[in-house]
């Protein structure tokens, strides 16, 4: 698929663009379960996993790790087990690791980045 400048995927609503990363990660729910996930794609504004705990939009969750620590987050999309989550008060050192790892991801285009 082609991609216009700097990267970004045409029709796509985000701000940064998403980049494809398959890790381990801990969502922390506002009761203190932790829920383990994969993740499947990252960006400096959010990030998007599979789980197996169910979740709503609007939830706020720490994640981690992300970014070197962790971090804050709303989940804005879900489909199915999938869930795009969008960071809230990223540090900017955290947002340079995200940056930093990123150049060396490839470029996420399949349905799950539209979470």
């Amino acid at each position: 698929m082609e991609t216009e400048a700097k990267g970004q995927v045409p029709n796509e609503r985000r701000k940064h663009p998403r980049h494809r990363i398959t890790k381990n990660i801990n969502i922390v729910s506002s009761d203190g379960r932790t829920i383990r996930g994969i993740t499947l794609n990252i960006g400096e504004g959010g990030l998007a996993a599979a789980i197996s705990f169910p979740l709503v939009v609007g939830d706020r969750v720490t994640l981690e790790p992300v970014g070197g620590g962790a971090v804050s987050a709303v989940v804005q999309r879900v489909l199915g087990r999938i869930y795009g989550f969008q960071f809230l008060n990223l540090s900017s050192e955290q947002v340079q690791r995200i940056r930093e790892a990123c150049k060396y991801l490839p470029l996420h285009t399949g349905v799950a980045g539209n979470l």
